[in-house]
């Protein structure tokens, strides 16, 4: 999702589930300051 946000840096995404079990920092961290509203909800 970086990358097409590099691509695309007015794109507005709304991403459903993102940072599952041990990857949320990590998403987090590499989504941070764009145009992404996550769901941090998630299963375990």
């Amino acid at each position: 999702m970086a990358a097409i946000l590099d691509k695309f840096p007015k794109l507005r995404v709304c991403a459903a589930h993102l940072g599952g079990f041990r990857q949320r920092k990590y998403a987090l961290d590499v989504l941070a300051d764009r145009n992404v509203w996550m769901d941090t909800s998630s299963c375990m």
